[in-house]
């Protein structure tokens, strides 16, 4: 579409999506509100959230190929790959401080 806004998902956007999710993660299993999402892109584009532990195993991997609101997936995938992914056990608040998480955007998906 001509008027959708082209993002690029690369170097600090990327950075700043992965410590969203963390947030989003720490607040979900803490019992808080979700944190602000304004700063983030108003976008529509598939996504996928993966989380692992530092020693590189794999702890939770959900998300999307449909392309839908870019703020809400992001929030939404960022907690189902942590908790939901029936794959692992829920991912605990104890374990936080050994996760990496990694956000893949997919674009000129088809």
């Amino acid at each position: 579409n001509e008027n959708d806004t082209v993002f690029s998902f690369e170097g600090p956007l990327i950075c700043e999506m992965a410590c969203f999710c963390f947030d989003v993660l720490i607040r979900y299993l803490r019992n808080l509100n979700p944190p602000d999402r304004s700063h983030l892109p108003q976008c529509s584009t598939p996504l996928f959230v993966s989380w692992r532990s530092t020693n590189k195993q794999l702890r939770g991997c959900i998300g999307t190929f449909k392309p839908d609101n870019f703020h809400s997936d992001l929030t939404y995938y960022a907690v189902a790959s942590a908790v939901y992914d029936t794959r692992f056990p829920p991912i605990q608040y104890s374990e936080i401080s050994n996760l990496v998480c990694s956000v893949s955007v997919l674009v000129c998906f088809e």
